[in-house]
């Protein structure tokens, strides 16, 4: 097997991809010696993106592989000296070349995971990050002490679905309403939610009593609304919610332009731009949050990671108690919590 090393993305498709390989898997006086086997594919591949400049290629190169092939790595170990079948060689091509591009892994194979569940991406939804699983885990450590039997919880800017449809798996007695401006995020985070076989009530809901906290029948509801203005939320006024969760736009505009190409060409804009400092959507919430929160209920926001300070004074002047900033894994400040009391906030 040869490769050019070349930085040049039309040069750098190893020859063992670039070659007429289908002509030669059909030919049935091909001989094993020129035939190209699964390992070479996986190992063409990843040299191709090593070639073109892209971190952790090895590991993308197999995420491509797993999905063009439909293989685990324990079937692969298996058969990694078989022939490649022809029409997944092809397949594995095109989604190496689209990631040399530095199109998103996660987008070319259409799927994510997040908290150990799959999720559906494409480029109407950022991709869930493991960061972003510090929110959840303190969402959970919120609602698991919870005086409520069924909490109610509130998603702002929800994307995908990732952290509100994490929350309710994880705690079965919950109902939740996602909200977000992109009509395209909300056919993304409803497909979620129908994979999750969230539609149904929680399993100790009485439904003679009990309805969910977007007034129908489903443990999950999806809605498009910019943070509280929309229509759901002028059809229940009066709402309140155990908990409210947001991952908003909070890069600074002019941060924008210097982002890595996966996130600047790829991902949505308007789930990045956070406008001038990045604030704007903190402002909003923190002065409008605790009119749509029950009495000890919990704000809870993702930051970017030099925003801690700013944010958590945000909380503050909004009324909010017991507001804390807290890191995620690597260290670095990654969300703000702060509860709300009823004396302070109405």
């Amino acid at each position: 097997m040869t490769m050019n090393n070349s930085r040049d993305p039309a040069c750098t498709v190893p020859h063992v991809l670039r070659r007429p390989v289908t002509e030669q898997l059909r030919r049935p006086d091909t001989r094993p010696d020129d035939m190209i086997t699964m390992r070479q594919a996986y190992e063409s591949g990843a040299a191709c993106l090593a070639g073109a400049g892209i971190e952790e290629a090895r590991t993308d190169a197999w995420m491509l592989f797993e999905a063009a092939f439909g293989i685990s790595r324990t079937a692969y170990l298996a058969c990694m000296d078989d022939p490649a079948p022809v029409p997944e060689t092809e397949r594995f091509e095109r989604m190496i070349q689209r990631r040399m591009k530095h199109v998103p892994a996660a987008y070319l194979t259409g799927r994510a995971y997040f908290y150990g569940y799959e999720f559906a991406v494409d480029e109407r939804v950022l991709i869930p990050r493991q960061d972003t699983e510090t929110l959840v885990e303190e969402a959970l450590l919120f609602l698991k002490e919870y005086p409520d039997r069924e909490p109610t919880v509130l998603d702002l800017c929800c994307g995908s679905g990732c952290i509100l449809l994490t929350i309710l798996k994880e705690m079965p007695n919950a109902c939740g309403v996602g909200t977000d401006l992109s009509p395209g995020a909300l056919q993304v985070a409803s497909e979620n939610c129908r994979r999750l076989g969230l539609h149904g009530l929680p399993e100790q809901a009485d439904p003679d009593e009990k309805q969910d906290a977007g007034g129908g029948r489903t443990r999950c509801r999806i809605t498009q609304a910019d943070l509280f203005d929309g229509d759901w939320f002028h059809c229940h006024p009066g709402t309140r919610f155990s908990l409210i969760t947001c991952n908003p736009p909070y890069i600074p505009s002019d941060v924008i332009p210097g982002l890595m190409e996966e996130v600047r060409l790829h991902e949505p804009h308007m789930a990045l731009d956070g406008w001038e400092d990045g604030l704007l959507f903190y402002r909003r919430l923190t002065r409008q949050a605790p009119a749509w929160l029950k009495d000890g209920g919990m704000l809870l926001c993702e930051i970017g990671y030099d925003q801690g300070e700013a944010v958590r004074t945000l909380f503050l002047g909004g009324g909010f108690e017991e507001v804390r900033v807290i890191k995620d894994l690597a260290g670095r400040d990654r969300v703000v919590m702060g509860i709300r009391r009823k004396r302070y906030c109405e």
